[in-house]
């Protein structure tokens, strides 16, 4: 299961770091005021992604019980809710651009290009959010190959489309910041129309008929039980990274177009242990289920050894190669060197970030999670915002980053001592259940 994952994760972080590079192309500007949208566009992300858990918990259990009819309904009722989000957020996204990035340190002269590319992103967002519950629902079915497929095309579209509408071809003009966000909608729109395509053709999980008022919500209701934590868990991320951003921001564009870049590459150093963690949430839930905590404890260990040598190994690359990758994404001597100094310490944090996503997507295996939303409230509030700040105070831009690293290591300590107990008693999964 979690092969297949990998290659879509890996997708979409190449296309993401496309997009920053050829950002960076057009100016440290654009590269800054990109880097502004980051914690804005994973916060909607991050929420779909929530839902998407919900979802992938409520149909799966439906199919487990063979509730087929049960399983349309909550398709399309899980659709309509991603919709409704959907509206939601745009409306409010569209009227609170200048505020919010205002808040978050965009100056005058970066604020016009963030208010470019978010206007087109907000009306554009419903083939973000669809997708990412529709595919959510498919890997429901114990398929996750369809979904990896669907990610890569788009990424593909993306990555070829980002240098037409952004500097111009022929008979398209040349856009801007503005046209990598069109050729991201354009590219999006593809996932949600395959995504639609197999959900109702070749799957046959949404229902045609009309929902009913009451069972609309209590599916609702149900699909938020378990999505409403973890989207909640999901969100708190980027709003740390916002509040981490405006940070950064006091240091000039040049200090938030190397940390908007370093986070990038931070992403891509991060998707193996993303994808091994993506897949434990089911394997856990299914083996706990059947009393075989032994199983659940022997994977964990596992894991927890593979993304701890991961981690050490990624940062080794990274750290050599700081340089040159720095100099991928600008020539200015202040971006390259800001960029290496987050590199090479901020990315010490690779290995616990590793065991902090372990552990959260496995207290939602467990159907805990609560604990997992508890887990990333500490780890980001707790330590990673108060620390990078009380480092930048200290030590300027470097002390941010020393910062960053601590967070995570701290974060990672917490995650593998609350592990511990898991596997290790046979006495439930709740979320009330002290031992686990």
């Amino acid at each position: 299961m979690a092969i297949p994952m990998f290659f879509g994760i890996v997708a979409i972080m190449v296309f993401q770091l496309t997009d920053t590079w050829f950002a960076s192309q057009l100016g440290t500007d654009e590269l800054a005021a990109m880097s502004f949208t980051f914690p804005v566009v994973a916060f909607i992300g991050s929420l779909s992604s929530g839902l998407g858990v919900g979802a992938t918990v409520v149909v799966s259990r439906a199919l487990g019980a063979s509730e087929h009819t049960e399983v349309r309904h909550m398709t399309r009722d899980g659709l309509l809710l991603a919709v409704l989000i959907v509206a939601l957020f745009a409306t409010l996204g569209l009227f609170t651009i200048d505020p919010i990035f205002r808040r978050m340190g965009a100056d005058q002269r970066i604020l016009p290009l963030v208010r470019e590319y978010m206007t087109i992103w907000y009306l554009g967002m419903v083939c973000l959010v669809v997708p990412m519950v529709g595919n959510a629902m498919i890997r429901a079915t114990g398929d996750t190959r369809t979904p990896a497929v669907i990610m890569t095309l788009a990424a593909v579209i993306n990555i070829a489309l980002d240098p037409l509408f952004m500097f111009g071809l022929a008979f398209v003009p040349a856009m801007g910041l503005e046209g990598a966000a069109v050729a991201s909608v354009l590219s999006r729109a593809l996932t949600l129309a395959l995504s639609l395509a197999v959900l109702i053709g070749r799957k046959r999980m949404v229902s045609a008929s009309l929902p009913r008022v009451r069972a609309l919500l209590g599916h609702w209701k149900s699909l938020l039980h378990v999505g409403g934590p973890a989207a909640a868990s999901s969100v708190l991320i980027p709003l740390s990274s916002a509040l981490v951003t405006s940070l950064i921001a006091r240091h000039g564009p040049t200090a938030v177009a190397a940390y908007g870049a370093g986070t990038r590459v931070q992403m891509m150093a991060i998707i193996v242990p993303l994808a091994l963690a993506s897949a434990l949430t089911p394997f856990i839930g299914q083996n706990w289920a059947a009393g075989n905590h032994a199983r659940v404890r022997m994977a964990l260990d596992v894991s927890e050894r593979f993304v701890l040598l991961w981690g050490v190994f990624a940062w080794t690359v990274i750290a050599v190669l700081a340089g040159p990758i720095a100099g991928l994404f600008s020539q200015q001597p202040a971006v390259v060197d800001s960029m290496k100094s987050f590199l090479r310490l901020a990315l010490v944090g690779i290995a616990p970030i590793g065991i902090v996503l372990i552990a959260t997507w496995s207290f939602n295996g467990l159907h805990q999670p609560l604990r997992s939303t508890a887990l990333t409230v500490i780890h980001m509030f707790g330590a990673f915002v108060p620390l990078t700040y009380i480092g930048a105070e200290l030590m300027g831009l470097t002390g941010a980053f020393l910062g960053m690293s601590t967070a995570n290591l701290l974060g990672g300590g917490l995650a593998y001592l609350w592990l511990r107990p898991i596997g290790l008693v046979a006495d439930g999964g709740s979320e009330d259940t002290s031992s686990s």
